[in-house]
């Protein structure tokens, strides 16, 4: 009976962690019904492929970056135009 509640309890665990990392992936809930079928198979085909959620990242921080130069440079524009010379 212990072996049979602890297999339970890893098998929860591991549709837990396949939901959750389905969700930030992809943010569907289609693929987090899916996924979370699949259970541990997610999990490690997540960890597997997380180079991708990686370079995704790095590419979403350098569009932050962007936008960032870009609200500063229109913010300098305005107080040039309102400083009377």
């Amino acid at each position: 009976m212990e072996n049979f509640l602890a297999f339970t309890g890893i098998s929860y665990l591991g549709v837990a962690l396949a939901l959750g990392l389905s969700w930030r992936r992809n943010h569907s809930v289609l693929w987090l019904l899916l996924h979370g079928l699949m259970g541990w198979i997610y999990v490690i085909y997540f960890i597997l492929s997380r180079s991708y959620l990686e370079n995704k990242m790095q590419h979403r921080e350098c569009k932050d970056q962007e936008f960032k130069e870009m609200v500063s440079d229109l913010v300098q524009k305005q107080k040039d135009s309102k400083d009377p010379k």
